[in-house]
């Protein structure tokens, strides 16, 4: 990822329709393996702490983040590089 590009992630309503009784201004909860961070939600968009996550985790341009909710607003990650193989983290 280019170091002054900031990429922005929302929500999908696919997934909103499901995290009943939550609002769209909350922190919510990425996981990867043991490893936790807290992300602001504004408006369903990712905001405070996404940055964090993406540079944590090594998310390049192209590939691909796989969410799941866990629920009240924790979501386990994968991430995918183009080649569809799951990144390897240390």
């Amino acid at each position: 990822m280019h170091p002054h590009i900031s990429y922005l992630q929302s929500i999908p309503e696919s997934i909103r329709k499901y995290i009943k009784g939550r609002s769209s201004n909350e922190t919510a909860v990425l996981k990867r393996r043991s490893k936790k961070w807290s992300v602001k939600v504004i408006d369903w968009v990712f905001g405070k702490g996404w940055d964090i996550f993406v540079k944590e985790t090594g998310v390049q341009e192209y590939e691909i983040i796989v969410f799941k909710h866990e629920g009240n607003m924790v979501f386990d990650t994968m991430v995918f590089q183009p080649s569809f193989c799951e990144r390897e983290y240390p």
